[in-house]
């Protein structure tokens, strides 16, 4: 390798200040440096909106996001400072929107209780990455002198890529007025990728979320020139439940409810850290719906403990309920798996700012203990007693769980024969499996695995292949369908597919919910170069193919794509004329031969015409001769069409029911190269 310049000095290292550091990484504040980066910007402004409904001020907050992709958010609270703050000896406007770190939140004699912002980084974040920033605070002065007269001022502030542009204007009103906060900005297209363009279904689904999360607060949402949206839950939980919940078992929810002043979560449990905590759950079963949001302190969480915490609670009331049925016995349980499917919620926690444990400023998980542990054991208490009280329900809800307790267990019982199966060497096993007969290389470059329709085609196969290198694999009926049947029952013992996959010895690439930790693929311990799918020449044999290919594409689509597998033609006509044969793969080549032949003056006692029905009647010499004659066989590779996404999209939809729709897919997609030398 050759040496570089030494250009490394002390010179070298720089550093970035103020808006420049979060203009070049605004990920590291905002989650990404593409569009959902800018969508985060909104939320954290809104967020600030939303923290003073929660104290109490104002009723409704408005969005507007126009065709140039600027953002305006207008809330009616109290406004937020902007004047000279003798304390920190900087204007509020420099602390709130040009500072990181600074905030009027997150300790216990804050102006916020369980507001969503802590870190005071949201709205300097959002301005620095923005091309402008325009701020109007409307705020009602504090009478000093006790006279009761009441005084509003108006504070607007200019900014520019992350930097102020001229002073803060303070404009005294006349009368009295609705006080509140305008925040008007554009993302910056050079900050995020050029990606600003912000879709509005993200939107519409965070802004329903937050309305769950705020009961009784207005969201009015305008979108360039699309009509105005409201959102708006007086009810919360239990509406937005009642909405989107299909089939629920009850028309009466669960509604749990709890708090503790004794949270703490340090490791020496030092009483000066304890802190009050509550937890709101409105739940509901459905075995066809999953409706599942957690919130801590009006912020939507993507998972975590805390939504966790709920299965686990959950699961430990039905086992109780269960065993007073006498569905389980004192050793068996529930587990998460076995009720997450069947369990509708919306939870809520709240706690002071400060001791609330996010993952990272995007907020997507919150890691309390203490706050999980009152989760957990809220909803096993009191999900206990409305069980208990509701026979009927609890009998359906139950028998769910029962349900997907004896399918997880069975899909336990296929993972670990699967995973023995799926990592034996084929040649050390003592035993050929069923139908199968191996070849005697092992050199994976020279080996091929001929995958034949039905045990009557294999002994003569057997006798016509090339014993050094041809390995024959005969099917037991057809094929399932892997795109239709669940993988427990795909990979159940003795099936053939979880054999045809043990001979492949590569591994599978599928990812399945019910089974993990199959052994992943890896190619170099694939034991044959060419998987040759050979089967009777009619629409029978054709849908074995097309399910014989969907096997591979389901678990190992890799095989497909480096050029691995193959079809053979099987022939349709044997003609014979003085002990010399020729073999016809359609009716136009043998009624052309017979032409040629009558043309030469071969009489028709002198023209023997042979019609093979499929592999199990060709003799051992006629298979030789064609399917798997190295030099004359019509061996096929398969590739992948260009739109590999389309036509698994497509193939998805059509392997279903509809058989000529299915082959028609396979035929049209896949292209076949000509005759490919052996």
């Amino acid at each position: 390798m050759a040496k570089g310049i030494n250009n490394y000095t002390d010179e070298s290292i720089t550093s970035y200040e103020g808006p420049a550091a979060l203009r070049r990484r605004p990920q590291t504040l905002l989650g990404s440096a593409d569009v959902h980066g800018a969508i985060h910007t909104v939320f954290e402004i809104f967020a600030n909106a939303t923290d003073e409904f929660s104290a109490g001020f104002g009723d409704s907050i408005y969005v507007q996001i126009d065709n140039d992709n600027s953002v305006t958010v207008v809330d009616h609270g109290r406004g937020v400072p902007m004047a000279w703050n003798e304390a920190q000896k900087k204007f509020n406007w420099d602390l709130v929107f040009n500072t990181l770190y600074a905030s009027g939140k997150g300790n216990k004699d804050a102006a916020y209780n369980d507001s969503e912002g802590l870190n005071g980084c949201g709205c300097t974040a959002t301005q620095f990455t923005s091309d402008y920033m325009d701020v109007r605070s409307i705020r009602e002065l504090t009478d000093e002198n006790g006279t009761g007269t009441r005084e509003f001022h108006q504070y607007d502030m200019h900014f520019e890529k992350g930097y102020p542009v001229g002073e803060l204007k303070d404009t005294k009103l006349e009368g009295v007025v609705r006080t509140g906060t305008t925040v008007k900005y554009r993302p910056s297209a050079e900050v995020f990728n050029g990606e600003t363009d912000l879709p509005k279904e993200q939107f519409i689904s965070r802004f329903t979320l937050k309305a769950i999360a705020y009961p009784g607060l207005q969201i009015k949402f305008k979108y360039k020139d699309d009509p105005e949206l409201e959102f708006y839950y007086p009810d919360g939980m239990a509406q937005y439940l009642s909405e989107n919940v299909k089939g629920a078992v009850s028309e009466e929810y669960a509604n749990i409810a709890a708090s503790s002043d004794k949270c703490n979560d340090t490791k020496d449990k030092n009483p000066n850290r304890n802190y009050e905590a509550s937890m709101e759950c409105c739940i509901v079963f459905a075995p066809d719906s999953t409706v599942q949001s957690t919130f801590h302190n009006g912020a939507l969480l993507k998972g975590g403990p805390t939504h966790e915490a709920v299965f686990t609670g959950v699961a430990k009331a039905l086992t109780s309920q269960a065993k007073a049925m006498g569905k389980l016995n004192n050793k068996e349980s529930f587990k998460v798996s076995d009720i997450n499917s069947i369990t509708n919620f919306v939870c809520q926690t709240r706690c002071n700012a400060d001791y609330s444990l996010y993952e990272h400023q995007t907020k997507d998980a919150l890691n309390n203990p203490s706050i999980c542990k009152l989760i957990t054991s809220a909803v096993d208490v009191q999900l206990t007693k409305w069980l208990s009280s509701h026979n009927a329900e609890s009998e359906r809800i139950v028998g769910f769980a029962l349900a997907n307790k004896n399918a997880r267990e069975n899909a336990d019982k296929v993972r670990r024969q699967a995973i023995k199966q799926l990592t034996q060497d084929i040649r050390k096993i003592g035993r050929e499996p069923q139908g199968y007969i191996d070849c005697t290389s092992k050199d994976p470059a020279k080996s091929e695995l001929y995958i034949i329709e039905g045990e009557s085609a294999k002994g003569n196969c057997v006798f016509a292949r090339d014993k050094d290198t041809q390995a024959i694999q005969a099917l037991r009926g057809k094929i399932l369908n892997c795109l239709k049947r669940p993988i427990d029952v795909l990979l159940a013992e003795k099936s053939i597919v979880l054999q045809l996959l043990t001979l492949f010895g590569c591994g599978v690439e599928i990812n399945s919910k019910t089974i993990k930790d199959l052994p992943k693929f890896d190619e170099s311990k694939l034991n044959f170069h060419k998987i040759v799918l050979a089967a009777d020449a009619d629409v029978d044999g054709g849908h074995i193919i097309d399910l014989c290919i969907t096997m591979i594409w389901v678990f190992c689509p890799t095989l497909i794509r480096k050029g691995y597998v193959y079809t053979v033609k099987a022939p349709l006509y044997k003609v014979t004329v003085n002990k010399q044969s020729e073999y016809y793969y359609n009716d136009a080549e043998k009624d052309r031969c017979l032409r040629e032949l009558v043309a030469k003056g071969y009489k028709n006692n002198q023209i023997q015409v042979k019609r093979f029905k499929g592999l199990g009647e060709m003799v051992a010499d006629e298979l030789r001769d064609t399917v798997l004659n190295k030099d004359k066989r019509q061996l096929q590779r398969l590739t992948l069409p260009d739109n590999e996404e389309e036509f698994a999209k497509l193939l998805n939809t059509y392997m279903g029911t509809d058989l000529e729709a299915r082959r028609e897919l396979i035929i049209s997609n896949f292209e076949t190269a000509t005759a490919v030398d052996a």
